[in-house]
């Protein structure tokens, strides 16, 4: 009898160590100050090259918009994984330690609610329409799919709660389905900036069939 409490005190310990480890990483994932410094040197990175004219300007704001995109779904992923160990530890922790661990979960709520109005540029990363571009030397235009976080598989996961064990149980399955949404989100972003990669690469090829290096130097001799 004596060995089963002792294995339940430290279970209990351990669920406990978690829940105070965790809130670092739920800090690391709330303030994202390198992500944020990220995004500043990108930005100044692509105007320099607009300037220089070696990218379109509007080709170069929407590969900046779906890389800043890319990586604030990186963080709702994380996010939702964590909000996932909070509801584990819910079922397996006493009272006391359930209020931190809701503490902590509504914290990531909250930050879920702002980053789906995260805007960059002007532009809502993920409540906007469809991004439209104009392509470089066409009159045709490119059509990238919106990410859109105001759906309902995302939101159920917002309205979701892990105030005792039965709720935590069935956020659970409804952090699962939020997680395969992202995923999903993440796989677009990527197919959009591929999309833009090979135009860009289309692009330069385009002005290297103008503008040769053998005219170049014929031009200086």
């Amino acid at each position: 009898m004596r060995k089963s409490r002792t294995a339940a005190v430290s279970s209990v310990a351990t669920s406990t160590a978690e829940v105070w480890s965790g809130s670092a990483v739920t800090d690391a994932i709330v303030w994202p100050e390198k992500e944020t410094n990220f995004f500043r040197k990108r930005v100044a990175g692509k105007r320099l090259r607009e300037t220089r004219g070696e990218i379109p300007s509007e080709l170069a704001r929407a590969v900046y918009i779906l890389q800043a995109q890319d990586k604030f779904l990186e963080k709702a992923r994380e996010a939702l994984e964590r909000m996932q160990e909070l509801a584990i530890l819910v079922q397996q922790t006493v009272r006391t330690h359930r209020e931190l661990c809701l503490e902590e979960f509504e914290t990531l709520v909250t930050f879920l609610e702002k980053l789906g109005e995260t805007e960059v540029e002007g532009i809502k990363l993920f409540r906007g329409s469809n991004l439209v571009l104009n392509l470089p030397g066409s009159s045709d235009k490119l059509v990238l799919p919106a990410v859109d976080l105001g759906h309902v598989t995302f939101q159920a996961a917002l309205g979701s709660t892990i105030a005792d064990s039965a709720s935590a149980g069935k956020t659970l399955g409804v952090l699962a389905d939020a997680l395969r949404f992202i995923s999903i989100a993440r796989s677009t972003t990527a197919g959009n900036l591929n999309r833009l990669a090979f135009i860009e690469s289309r692009t330069e090829h385009a002005k290297q069939a103008l503008f040769p290096k053998s005219r170049k130097k014929h031009a200086k001799s």
